[in-house]
């Protein structure tokens, strides 16, 4: 069976009746939860009134709570926090709502400041109108999200029927990234000029089994209203069989989009995006865009110099323990790839009898004969790692990061993993995401770093500082309770 099967084996058979699309209906919600939010904030305002004693000036403060209210759903319109998808998954939003929704608090609280009006406003009723509004706007997400998910199963009013023109591997795994990702989405069918043939001959794994019909059934079905969106998934290079396919469905009442192609789906975080007016198919996104660079240097060298401090007295027990093991220095240096592809000299604590460097560096194994006593407790608590707070100092690496690899390996594996080179796209990590999902120690075998290449290119794509304090949080648990450090 194909990956559609398991989309259309959810859809509820009764609900294929004929109906008008639902477009509107969506948008009604999306613009009541926008009222909502204004509504909640000035309900919070006049609870914080009677709780603070300040009903002498309840229109002031409700005045305030308005332009409040107002502002802040602005700003949640402008960050693409207001849609019908994010009102499904609030928690998907959550941090991005409170993140806005803190501006603006502090921006009206600088001008008060400012303009010295803040002798006729209560602090008081401003910290509990900060702290009401907030509760009650997270509340009412998680309350408009269970509402709408109800309507959705109810009878299926909100759902957005999705037809698929072209039975072809580019519309597998559209339908797969819709099962995945697509909430609120009923997919309608399958629909190519070649229906019979397919059912007949059974090209496409699983896929003729669903398929509906031709071109002309899906005008008629769309014609009707029982359509929403028309997604034409054809091979860009047949683009004469997608002009056509596109001048025959342009007079339906129906959104009529063209799927991208199959490196485009298989990135799971590619964006639609618009270069000098022009709509474009981001595949990548500059990492640490903007403030995300400032942030994150901010973050290393303020964070590393403090741990360096607090692990000042660790760091000197451990190479006064190196150095009475046996001779041999106490830091180890090996050349690794940072960012841009840039070669630096990484530091660790020797935990081995040799010291491998150059185009043959053999991975540590478990139960590895080269490791020292004191070398073992190190790397299983990761402990030999703590040099690199100077490389981070230095500007040479990240707290969090890809973990850099030895050249050679490095080298190796750019020829077989597809994509690894991305890892060089932002600066090498003390721990990473990949490191705190298990992926850590021997990579002996190629699918095992394909792995952790992919965690690692995810972390670049949706990095934030949120995301790397909570790695770094992650980190603790892991240096702790250790798993394949050895």
């Amino acid at each position: 069976m194909g990956k559609i099967e398991s989309v259309l084996a959810t859809q509820n058979k009764s609900h294929m009746g004929r109906r008008s699309r639902s477009g509107r209906s969506r948008d009604f919600f999306v613009e009541l939860a926008a009222i909502i939010n204004i509504a909640i904030i000035a309900a919070a305002s006049l609870l914080a009134v009677i709780i603070s004693g300040e009903q002498a000036h309840f229109i002031r403060y409700l005045s305030i709570s308005i332009l409040g209210g107002i502002g802040a759903t602005e700003f949640f319109i402008q960050g693409g926090y207001q849609t019908f998808d994010r009102l499904l998954s609030p928690w998907r939003a959550l941090r991005g709502l409170v993140w806005r929704w803190g501006l603006v608090l502090a921006s009206m609280l600088i001008g008060a400041l400012l303009m010295d009006i803040d002798e006729s406003l209560s602090f008081r009723w401003f910290v509990i109108w900060a702290t009401l509004s907030t509760i009650l706007l997270l509340a009412s997400r998680m309350l408009i999200a269970h509402i709408l998910s109800s309507a959705l199963q109810f009878d299926g009013a909100l759902s957005r029927r999705v037809a698929v023109v072209g039975a072809t591997s580019i519309a597998e795994k559209f339908v797969e990234r819709l099962n995945e990702h697509g909430k609120g989405i009923s997919l309608v069918g399958v629909f190519d000029e070649r229906a019979e043939q397919l059912r007949e001959s059974r090209e496409l794994m699983g896929l003729e089994d669903y398929i509906e019909g031709d071109i002309d059934q899906l005008i008629e079905m769309a014609s009707s209203g029982e359509v929403d969106d028309v997604v034409i998934c054809l091979p860009w290079a047949a683009d004469n069989r997608i002009e056509s396919v596109f001048h025959r469905l342009a007079v339906l009442p129906a959104n009529i989009v063209v799927c991208p192609d199959m490196l485009w789906l298989n990135k799971s975080h590619g964006q639609v995006s618009k270069l000098a007016g022009v709509p474009v198919l981001k595949i990548h996104r500059r990492p640490l865009e903007g403030w995300g660079g400032i942030l994150k240097a901010v973050e290393d060298r303020v964070l590393s110099f403090l741990f360096i401090a607090l692990l000042s007295p660790l760091m000197a027990l451990i190479a006064l323990a190196i150095r009475l093991e046996g001779a041999g220095p106490v830091l180890f240096t090996q050349r690794r790839h940072g960012f841009g592809h840039e070669a630096f000299n990484i530091y660790k604590f020797r935990t081995m009898r040799v010291a491998e460097d150059g185009d043959d560096v053999r991975q540590a194994t478990k139960n590895d004969d080269r490791v020292t006593r004191v070398g073992a407790f190190l790397r299983k608590y990761s402990l030999d790692e703590l040099p690199q707070l100077f490389n981070v100092l230095k500007g040479d690496m990240s707290l969090v990061g890809p973990r850099p690899h030895a050249i050679a390996h490095n080298e190796q594996y750019a020829k077989v993993i597809a994509d690894y080179a991305g890892r060089h796209r932002v600066k090498p990590g003390i721990t990473g995401w990949a490191q705190v999902n298990g992926l850590r120690g021997e990579t002996s075998e190629t699918v095992m770093m394909a792995t952790r290449v992919r965690f690692d290119l995810n972390y670049i794509e949706h990095w934030s500082l949120w995301f790397d304090l909570r790695i770094l949080m992650m980190t603790i648990w892991a240096v702790i309770f250790p798993k394949n450090a050895y």
